[in-house]
């Protein structure tokens, strides 16, 4: 079993410039941040031409299980500033809040990679590319690029 990621005063009762989770959501994001006995590519292997995003917070790529080839979307984040750590456990325990909706992406688990300082959010792998790349296409209005969007939108509802 993998140790369960531990830091001290990771997130102060400072007044917010962006909402973030709710203290005890932090509290329960950082339960589920595992630090990987081994190298964490041991137990995601990269799949080749694996980027499949990237953005100014991180990137997506797509990763194996040696054990069963089951493909995921690991998005790497940096956890290095205070900022960083509290945006990467807020989005941690929103994706566990929202597991099991049909509308939102599968969260599996997470890991903080310590010698990188980084965060690895195993997620659900939805193929035919980032919604930007499918909005540029001329097929994005048909089936499955339409279901996605309408899915997204429902998804986000949730919040409003």
């Amino acid at each position: 079993m993998n140790e369960h990621y531990k830091e001290e005063n990771v997130v102060e009762n400072k007044k917010r410039s962006i909402p973030y989770a709710s203290e005890e959501m932090i509290e329960h994001a950082k339960s589920l941040l595992q630090v990987p006995k081994k190298s964490i590519k041991k137990t995601y292997k990269v799949h080749a031409n694996s980027v499949a995003g990237q953005g100014g917070y991180g990137s997506v790529i797509i990763v194996k299980t040696p054990h069963s080839g089951d493909r995921f979307a690991a998005k790497r984040l940096p956890h290095d500033t205070e900022r960083n750590i509290e945006s990467n456990l807020s989005e941690i325990a929103y994706l566990e809040l929202c597991k099991n909706h049909p509308n939102i992406v599968q969260f599996k688990e997470s890991f903080y990679v310590a010698e990188k300082k980084k965060v690895w959010i195993i997620m659900e792998y939805l193929p035919g590319g980032t919604l930007q790349q499918a909005s540029k296409s001329r097929l994005f209005f048909r089936d499955p690029y339409c279901i996605y969007s309408q899915r997204s939108i429902n998804g986000i509802r949730i919040f409003t």
